[in-house]
């Protein structure tokens, strides 16, 4: 082989040897819990809206600027006009406190925009500098 083909085959192969992770580094990781669970928010109360059969679901979670944490979760099934559904929200101190304050409603589908009365599922949130999505 000539130097050059040598030298190649040697960058190839660390190439290939760096990029190509090891069969252990190739079994999926799965996140677990580690620890007992803590409930941090419950079914809520919506005054006029409440019903006995709602649900809470489809729930968003993070850490908001002033460090506190916020959570927002599609409440199913309530008195909301049209399609039932709403975004109610809660606020913790410390993401491992319990029984986070309820804050109340935070958002009605806004039929002027387009969207379908009661219709609204899945909060979630993106951070962009300067803005609020």
């Amino acid at each position: 082989m000539r130097p050059v083909t040598t030298k190649l085959t040697a960058l190839v192969a660390l190439v290939v040897s760096i990029s190509c992770p090891t069969q252990a580094a190739d079994v999926p990781k799965r996140p677990r819990v580690a620890g007992d669970w803590w409930q941090v928010a419950g079914d809520p109360d919506l005054g006029g809206l409440t019903r006995k059969d709602q649900q809470p679901v489809d729930f968003a979670i993070w850490q908001a600027a002033d460090g506190t944490w916020q959570l927002w979760s599609c409440i199913r099934g309530t008195g909301e006009p049209g399609k039932t559904r709403l975004f109610y929200r809660w606020e913790g101190k410390n993401l491992t406190d319990t029984n986070w304050m309820p804050l109340g409603v935070a958002l009605h589908a806004d039929s002027g925009m387009g969207e379908t009365p009661g219709a609204l599922c899945v909060p979630g949130r993106r951070f962009v500098p300067d803005v609020l999505r």
